[in-house]
């Protein structure tokens, strides 16, 4: 239909708005109302504001990590030349698993240290037993039965505590150092090679094993919505690697430092991973039903205008005779709908169809 052709029509509906607005030759209050008529009001949709029930669903971007409680790092005690590594990122292993071999200086001197400390125990715990003889016999006194006792504490005490250091290196004899796993769990981090050489001042882990029958979501959590986030709501996570497919878990940790550069708070979501399918790195969507202290109204986004860097809608009055340009102050969007925190009240009627060309024609 041309332009002109839409005057040559009957004054109703759209076409009466917008010769008024024509008209119109004053500038206008942006909050006053407009004569609205019945045939305009039925080629229009409308919508009501709802005031919930303090339930707000909101959605965050999250990263997929292991769990940081159920992972291990390992570091070497001692230093030296790494000979053999039978794992790679990505297997599984079990608790005790040997996962590499290292030649130490350091371990063969313990070792050797080990045996000196072994073969001296047994000459004290001989010297004990003839000393105990003798004193039977009449032959040594208590004081010398009392001296070899002592000697032969004294050699238990070296023994133990070479054994026990050995234990700690897992010795395999020949001043090898042997790394075994900790826990049943997922290589996640490597760095760690045949003919590597191990210094004293090694600070970065050789092997990290993670248990990935939970994982965690890290989620960034902006300004506006601390307030909502609280420990134990539940969540829904998607990934994009199962888009059919939804995960659950709860808030189990909201880290209270604020980023200074993004405005943002993380929380972590604990969420059961049977079967393993979920990927330390993977990103996520996540959605989380809380309640609000606030109970906004709320209509479909859709009903918004947006112009002059504000937000306003169109409001028809209770007689639904008039229509009326307001402001409003929208506090979140989510899931299709606005919330307004100020310019609208539960149960007006909003118009959601058309409402730019009738914003257009009535605007000053």
């Amino acid at each position: 239909m041309k332009f002109s052709s839409f005057f040559h029509k009957p004054l109703t509906g759209l076409g009466f708005l917008f010769l008024l607005a024509c008209n119109q030759e004053t500038p206008r209050d942006p909050l006053s109302a407009f004569p609205i008529d019945e045939q305009l009001l039925s080629e229009v949709l409308t919508d009501t504001a709802s005031l919930g029930k303090g339930e707000v669903t909101l959605h965050f971007s999250a990263t997929l990590s292991v769990n940081e409680e159920k992972q291990a790092d390992i570091f070497p005690p001692v230093s030296g030349q790494v000979q053999q590594v039978y794992v790679n990122n990505g297997d599984y292993v079990r608790k005790g698993q040997v996962l590499g071999t290292m030649r130490s200086p350091e371990v063969a001197i313990a070792e050797k240290e080990a045996e000196g400390a072994k073969a001296e125990l047994r000459t004290a715990e001989r010297q004990w037993q003839s000393t105990q003889a003798l004193f039977a016999s009449g032959l040594a006194s208590a004081k010398e039965v009392e001296e070899a006792e002592n000697e032969k504490i004294l050699r238990q005490s070296v023994y133990q505590k070479n054994h026990e250091l050995l234990k700690i290196y897992g010795s395999g004899k020949e001043g090898r150092f042997v790394f075994t796993s900790p826990i049943n769990g997922f290589i996640t981090g490597k760095n760690m090679y045949p003919q590597m050489q191990i210094r004293p001042d090694h600070e970065t882990s050789l092997l990290s094993i993670a248990d990935l029958s939970d994982v965690w979501a890290i989620i960034n959590i902006y300004e506006s919505d601390i307030a909502n986030i609280r420990v134990g709501d539940e969540a829904s996570i998607q990934l994009m690697a199962y888009p059919d497919q939804r995960f659950q878990g709860k808030i189990s940790h909201i880290y209270h430092l604020l980023d200074p550069d993004n405005k943002v708070i993380n929380a972590r979501v604990v969420i059961s991973n049977h079967g393993f399918r979920i990927k330390p790195g993977m990103l996520a969507t996540v959605e989380i039903n809380t309640r609000s202290d606030h109970r906004f109204p709320s209509i479909p986004a859709d009903c918004l205008i947006f112009d002059r860097n504000q937000y306003h809608v169109l409001v028809i009055q209770s007689d639904r005779k008039k229509v009326e340009i307001r402001q409003v102050k929208v506090d979140r969007k989510t899931d299709g709908r606005a919330y307004i925190a100020e310019g609208l009240k539960g149960g007006e009627l909003v118009v959601s169809s058309k409402q730019v060309f009738i914003y257009e024609s009535l605007k000053p």
